[in-house]
This record gives C-alpha cells, sequence and structure tokens, in this order.
C-alpha cells in the first residue's frame, strides 16, 4: 500500500498532468503497440477524469500498487515517465581481456584447458575461471555468463566415426545431379529407390492404465521377416515385398520396374 504522503501527491481530474489533454493521452494509447505502456496511458486518462486509483485498478484488471505508482512516476516525470528506465546491473566480475580469454578457451575445449572431460559443464567452467582467473561463479551466474558470451547449452547432434566429410557429400551431390540431368535428357526415368525390412510381429504401444498397477502384455517372439524394395519419381511410387533382400531379388524388382517403365535410370 501507498503512503499517504504518496496520495497526496497524485491530483485527480485537470490537476493531473496539467500540461497533457485526455485526447492527447488516449491518442498516444491508441498507436502505442506495448500492452503494459498502453495500460498505463489508459491509467493516466483515467485519473483526468477524476476516477480512483482503486477503480482504475479495477479496470484494467492491475494490483492497486501498481497503479498508485504509474500515477506516482507521471506526477514526478510527466507523460514520459510511461517508459521504463533500465537500472545498470552489477558490473562483470571478469575484465574484457579476461573475457576474451574465458571465450576462446570455451571454443577450444575442456581438454585443452587440462580437463579429462570431453564436453564443457558449468561446474567445470567455475573451476577453470576460479583457477586461472581467481575470480568465484555460482553455476547460475556462470550460466548467465555464457548466454551473455553467445554460447547455448546443446546436445551435440551424433556422427558415425566413418561417415562421410561435407566435402564428399557436396561431392557427391554434384556428381548425381550431373548424372540424374543426363539421363534425363537422354529420355530415362530417374527413380529414387530404398529397401527395408518388416518384422512380422506385434508392436507394443502405450496406453492409460490405473497407477501402482503393473502393466503386461504377451508378444509374439517371431523373427519373421519381410522385405520390400520401393522407388519413387514423378511418375508415381512402386514397390514389391520379398522373403529376403539380395543380389537376386533386387535384379527381380529390377526387372519388375522396367516392364512397368522401360527405361530407367536408378539413383540408389
Amino acid at each position: 500500500m501507498c503512503s499517504v504522503k504518496s496520495k497526496e501527491l497524485i491530483p485527480k481530474g485537470i490537476g493531473f498532468l496539467p500540461g497533457t489533454s485526455k485526447s492527447y493521452l488516449l491518442k498516444c494509447h491508441k498507436i502505442e503497440t506495448d500492452p503494459k505502456i498502453r495500460d498505463k496511458l489508459m491509467a493516466y486518462a483515467l485519473r483526468k477524469d477524476g476516477m480512483s486509483i482503486r477503480n482504475i485498478g479495477k479496470t484494467l484488471n492491475r494490483p492497486y500498487t501498481t497503479i498508485n505508482g504509474w500515477l506516482l512516476r507521471a506526477v514526478q516525470l510527466g507523460i514520459l515517465g510511461r517508459y521504463e528506465v533500465m537500472q545498470e546491473g552489477r558490473p562483470c566480475r571478469l575484465n574484457p581481456k579476461q573475457l576474451a580469454q574465458l571465450y576462446a578457451d570455451i571454443k577450444a575445449g575442456p581438454n585443452e584447458c587440462g580437463f579429462e572431460s570431453k564436453v564443457w559443464t558449468c561446474r567445470i567452467i567455475v573451476i577453470h575461471v576460479k583457477k586461472k582467473f581467481g575470480v568465484q561463479y555460482t553455476e547460475r551466474g556462470m550460466y548467465n555468463l555464457l548466454d551473455r558470451l553467445n554460447f547455448s547449452c546443446k546436445k551435440p547432434r551424433q556422427k558415425h566415426p566413418k561417415s562421410a566429410s561435407r566435402q564428399a557429400i557436396n561431392k557427391f551431390k554434384r556428381e548425381s545431379n550431373a548424372l540424374v540431368k543426363k539421363c534425363s535428357n537422354k529420355g530415362y526415368k530417374i527413380f529414387a529407390e530404398d529397401e527395408s525390412y518388416n518384422i512380422l510381429g506385434c508392436t507394443v504401444k502405450s496406453s492409460w492404465y490405473p497407477k501402482g498397477k503393473q502393466v503386461e502384455t504377451t508378444v509374439s517372439l517371431s523373427q519373421k521377416r519381410i522385405c520390400s524394395f520401393g522407388t519413387l519419381s514423378e511418375f508415381g511410387f512402386a514397390h514389391k515385398f520379398y522373403d529376403k533382400a539380395n543380389s537376386e531379388t533386387f535384379y527381380d524388382y529390377l526387372a519388375h520396374l522396367h516392364k512397368k517403365t522401360r527405361k530407367i535410370c536408378d539413383v540408389s
């Protein structure tokens, strides 16, 4: 609640913001995009009509103390009081040179800084900063500092050690696109082909059961499966099922596809 002195400092009607008309306040309210500032301008306009602070709060669905603070700030600073003044926070414990060094250390990785871990965590970085710069941070404080340094916590995408490099992938794309264009100009029909295996058994899915009760279901232990070859192109989708996938069934599928489309080019 505001003090009696604060109440006395907030006049009503024409005494409130005497140099500003209600029509001007409503005009500013109409063009304002920030919802909070719009509410402040409407509070000013309602106070111009002589409405009490408590009724303004009910109209705008705002607490009494909030409306009182808005109006008191308007009396002290004028209509410009509707804008918030950003307060300066606590200065960073690391100087610019230390921040630049920390940025470089994080990019280099924990192994380069003498840690056995392969990934950085807030706790490890806190230890590193304490050891190197003699500055103590909490994990939460370090999280905020890393955010200001434009770092974010991400889970690395898994990559097979024998996977192709980016240069090899780009080379394959260029060569395959050239091959597709060349074959297409010669009248071939271009198909993208792939195969898949499907086990002939039931699939267990989640469902709703009573709490505190363990639920079991009988499943088939059969390992029998079928293979399907499929191709996709601008002419549509084609497929065929087999008991197993090998060179014999693959050639059979190509013969099946050739009977339907004749001149084909497979880009696997």
